[in-house]
């Protein structure tokens, strides 16, 4: 594991300016920022698991934070492969879930520890940065178009256990 790695649990449960972490027993990791109460556990099962899977095959994990690919650029790739809109929110604990650390929690838009080999930050042969997976895009029509983003029911995913995120 990274220095980051170590570095994003010790800094946990502690108030930042723009930015923190916290991990409550039963809630699971919660990521907060100033005017963004969202969390992954507001999306559909369906919009996690897509999301978890495009993220998982476009972006490889590395010791280092490759500076300039920010969660906030990063959440718009993601949104123009997938359909799928979150939140910066929303996404920085997307990238925990599969295990992508931060380099620092107290900023608004994290700078993640992505390898620059990594499909994300690639322009694709169609032009456009990051995979397509078909199976990873969400429908919506232009009436609905958020559809995606959107859950009924409030459920606890993200849980820590051990030093590890699930």
């Amino acid at each position: 594991m990274s220095k980051y790695y170590d570095l994003f649990f010790k800094r946990i449960n502690k108030p930042g300016h723009y930015s923190w972490v916290t991990v409550n027993f039963g809630e699971g990791i919660r990521i907060h920022t100033d005017k963004d109460e969202r969390h992954l556990c507001d999306l559909s099962a369906e919009v996690r698991e897509k999301s978890m899977r495009w993220i998982k095959e476009n972006v490889i994990p590395h010791d280092t934070p490759l500076n300039g690919y920010d969660s906030y650029g990063l959440k718009h790739v993601l949104q123009d492969r997938t359909n799928i809109y979150m939140s910066n929110n929303q996404f920085k604990e997307l990238m925990l879930v599969c295990d992508i650390f931060p380099a620092k929690v107290d900023e608004l838009n994290w700078c993640f520890c992505i390898s620059s080999r990594s499909p994300i930050r690639k322009v694709q042969k169609d032009g456009r940065y990051g995979l397509l997976l078909p199976e990873c895009v969400m429908e919506y029509n232009d009436e609905h178009k958020y559809f995606a983003s959107e859950t009924q029911e409030k459920e606890t995913f993200l849980i820590l256990y051990a030093g590890s995120i699930y």
